[in-house]
């Protein structure tokens, strides 16, 4: 119950920061949006301060994530032999001429 109540706040205030701005945005507005009372965000996070600390922490947290699987496969693909001869982009094999993942 505690986690659902943490992460409520967070997403509301995540809403209200990203459509009123810091400063547009009031823990009230954040509290009355994710079903708390206000003294709820001061005991999870202290302050509104420490709120928008703790989303920035959650996105960076997130996106480490989703990154690090794409890190391993960077670190452990083979690489491919470069031909000086056809310019330094060229790649010299079918299998390294473009990567197994799409964007």
């Amino acid at each position: 119950m505690a986690n659902d109540t943490r992460r409520r706040i967070l997403e509301t205030a995540l809403d209200r920061f990203a459509a009123q701005g810091y400063e547009g945005a009031s823990t009230r507005q954040i509290a009355e949006g994710a079903g708390v009372n206000l003294p709820a965000i001061q005991y999870y996070f202290g302050n509104k301060e420490g709120l928008y600390r703790a989303i920035i922490d959650d996105i960076t947290a997130l996106t480490d994530r989703h990154m690090a699987a794409l890190a391993e496969r960077v670190r452990t693909r083979p690489r491919c032999p470069r031909d000086p001869a056809r310019g330094a982009g060229w790649r010299s094999s079918a299998r390294c001429s473009r990567p197994s993942w799409s964007w």
